[in-house]
């Protein structure tokens, strides 16, 4: 099952909590935070991410040159437009779509257990892209790697709700933020404001700091249909 590898890192962070308290330890358990590093092999390349587990969230970074890459939501969507409006690479829908389309795996080993995440598309080895605010560069598979592992992670922890409509929604979201690049009400409802002069979409600060913002990374099939 894909998406037993983060129910049993949350396991593993309840784990180490009980022996520190077995050992009489007094632990803020919300507070508390796991670290590890995950190694996933494709074809003979190793793509090393990092792994935050905290009482709220499972978050996944890459490791690269010595740095630590996290990137939120807004810093991928940057990122995915730049690549598909100022160097035209339009096969960056096809990478996003091909997670919805189809259901491959591969196979990853974690602690001697094997584990699964979705298959990558066929992606060029050598596109580099630039990472925001930095010197560092990445792959264009370690991004899509590492947007595969969130929306495996997010949809895990979707599974354990009612809201399944959320399912593969932060993919959604990316994929129409691409195709509309336009003022939309839906989105401005959700909290993407289309800035005109800078011809991409920027956050609405107030809903940013509400509890919209759990929301602002997610689509449904219902209200991507409304706006494109």
């Amino acid at each position: 099952m894909r998406y037993s590898f983060v129910r049993n890192i949350r396991e593993k962070r309840k784990k180490e909590i009980n022996n520190y308290e077995l050992k009489g330890y007094i632990l803020n358990k919300n507070n508390y935070v796991t670290n590890d590093i995950l190694q996933i092999n494709i074809n003979g390349i190793i793509f090393k991410y990092g792994i935050r587990i905290n009482g709220n969230d499972v978050y996944f970074y890459i490791l690269k040159e010595g740095c630590q890459i996290y990137l939120k939501i807004y810093d991928i969507y940057l990122i995915l437009w730049k690549l598909y409006y100022k160097e035209n690479n339009k096969q960056i829908i096809d990478f996003l779509e091909y997670y919805e389309n189809n259901n491959q795996e591969i196979s990853f080993s974690y602690e001697g257990v094997n584990y699964f995440v979705h298959q990558l598309p066929k992606i060029d080895e050598n596109t580099k892209i630039g990472v925001l605010d930095s010197d560092v560069e990445i792959t264009l598979e370690e991004l899509f790697l590492l947007i595969y592992l969130i929306q495996d992670k997010s949809n895990y922890l979707i599974s354990l709700g009612k809201k399944t409509e959320y399912i593969n929604g932060i993919i959604r979201m990316l994929k129409t933020l691409l195709k509309c690049n336009n003022k939309n009400d839906v989105l401005e409802t959700i909290g993407w404001l289309f800035d005109h002069e800078k011809c991409y979409y920027i956050l609405n600060s107030k809903d940013f700091l509400s509890e919209k913002k759990k929301r602002m990374n997610y689509l449904t099939e219902y209200e991507e249909s409304l706006i494109l």
